[in-house]
């Protein structure tokens, strides 16, 4: 079914002079090329099969910003968007899940605050957002039942922490932080949810000694 597609992810403004060709079917699968420096960060399939895809691209003049993709059951492109919060600034996704009937993307923004934006899996449109102000970056993000979300983040000082935030109403309700130092760009998509216990396990990797912890809260 070609899985494993090819995403080189492209400006929204640019979806129609860009090259779009192939589906999940082609030995290539889907291939999205603008010409730019463009990475794919995370990928999410909502119930009927549709296929979610939040990556990065270079701007022109400097920078970077989330791009946000979203495939039919067969590979075609139905919608996109994005997230640029200026000129020259660099935005990241580093992980997408679909919730609720909601596509949540997990990152930071221009300020490396960390920043959730929630998406309609229907439109694509941004029908809400978390942005505290707090520096860091959004690692990864996963459900933990219907009425929270569990998140990590690497701060500017390499604390690892992990937060927990309601739904929907977005407010962080508890925060625990992970013994160590650590790199944001080391350690994406590191939580999971066990619903049999209601126990949460995050693993991260220690900058400084290389070691791995495993945690459970």
């Amino acid at each position: 079914m070609g899985l494993f597609a090819s995403l080189l992810l492209s400006s929204p403004a640019a979806f129609a002079a860009d090259t779009v060709t192939g589906n999940f079917a082609s030995p290539s699968g889907v291939v999205f090329d603008s010409g730019a420096n463009d990475r794919a960060k995370a990928v999410a399939v909502d119930s009927s099969s549709n296929v979610y895809v939040a990556g990065k691209k270079d701007q022109a003049g400097g920078g970077v910003d989330w791009v946000v993709l979203k495939l039919d059951p067969s590979g075609v492109l139905l919608s996109s968007t994005g997230f640029n919060s200026g000129a020259n600034s660099f935005e990241e996704p580093n992980d997408a899940i679909v919730a609720g009937g909601s596509l949540i993307v997990a990152g930071s923004d221009a300020n490396f605050s960390r920043r959730l934006n929630v998406y309609s899996t229907a439109t694509l449109v941004q029908v809400g957002g978390y942005a505290d102000g707090h520096d860091g970056r959004f690692t990864a993000v996963i459900s933990s039942g219907p009425n929270s979300l569990i998140t990590a983040c690497v701060t500017v000082n390499q604390l690892m922490r992990i937060n927990e935030i309601s739904v929907p109403g977005l407010v962080a309700l508890a925060t625990a932080t992970i013994p160590g130092t650590f790199d944001a760009n080391r350690n994406d998509r590191s939580l999971a949810w066990d619903p049999s216990t209601g126990h949460i396990f995050a693993v991260a990797i220690d900058s400084n000694v290389g070691s791995l912890h495993v945690e459970e809260y």
